[in-house]
């Protein structure tokens, strides 16, 4: 009688684990084929525009997405995955993800694809999986996957959270300079899409995470930053993300340039304080 408690017990425990794990659900925004990455492990065989991804424990994985078209950004970030389905939807902008939860459907449905560490035959080549060792992809062969060539000769693009340029400064050659006379600065075509993105929201609290998120990928001109400061109707707004965007400025020198955003004395005071403990 005991063994026979002790056993469903246990298989109760098993249901429950089983039913604490997570899906991740990843769409294209604008219909382009995309290869995803977690824990630097490729998931998908194909290119898809949309995917959805199940078997993931509630925690931090690093999600990485690489275009099929070579000419877009690669970009990725630490993602939080919850139990709740609903809480792990994103569309796949150009350079970062947004939380969505009207995603419905997707074109393939996969199982969660883990390193297979009994193959690894260094460092290197079990965090680049695939450009190594094909074994870590649990059988499926690296060349299945069009950018191989170019990663194996280090021809690295754009933000990736494995290896190539590091996060926050995607190394654009020509972009935007906005009148700063910076040329290292967020494209035009990239930021005016980011700032209608966050003009699109209703609330302002939704605008600064929006803000901060898009900050947080990219490196600002000043007059960049003004532009999406002065999106907020609230001083106290302006006021916190002039204070998260100086990380990211390319002409830190300039920064006074930013009190042009205020209505207030004091928002203006507050942030020349802030900016003589950085200096």
């Amino acid at each position: 009688m005991k063994k026979i408690i002790l056993s469903l017990l246990l298989s109760m425990l098993s249901l429950c684990l089983f039913s604490q794990s997570g899906t991740l659900t990843l769409k294209s925004s604008n219909n382009k084929p995309f290869w995803v990455f977690i824990d630097d492990i490729l998931q998908n065989q194909y290119a898809t525009t949309s995917i959805q991804i199940v078997g993931m424990q509630p925690q931090a994985y690093k999600v990485r997405v690489e275009f099929d078209n070579a000419k877009f950004t690669t970009f990725g970030e630490l993602l939080n995955i919850s139990i709740r389905p609903i809480d792990n939807s994103y569309l796949v902008e150009d350079r970062y993800f947004t939380a969505s939860r009207t995603i419905s459907q997707t074109q393939a449905v996969i199982s969660l694809i883990v390193p297979n560490h009994s193959y690894y035959q260094s460092y290197q080549e079990y965090l680049f999986p695939g450009f190594g060792n094909p074994n870590n992809y649990w059988g499926k062969s690296a060349t299945t996957y069009p950018g191989y060539e170019k990663f194996r000769k280090g021809n690295s693009r754009g933000t990736n959270l494995g290896g190539g340029q590091s996060r926050g400064n995607p190394g654009h050659s020509g972009g935007s300079n906005h009148g700063s006379g910076q040329t290292n600065c967020m494209p035009e075509k990239d930021f005016n899409a980011a700032v209608t993105l966050i003009k699109k929201e209703n609330f302002d609290s939704s605008k600064l995470n929006i803000a901060k998120h898009v900050t947080s990928k990219n490196r600002l001109c000043v007059n960049q930053i003004v532009e999406i400061a002065n999106t907020f109707s609230s001083e106290s707004n302006k006021l916190e993300y002039a204070k998260y965007a100086y990380s990211y400025c390319v002409d830190q020198q300039n920064y006074h340039l930013v009190n042009g955003v205020f209505s207030f004395t004091s928002s203006k005071n507050e942030l020349n304080k802030f900016l003589e403990t950085r200096r």
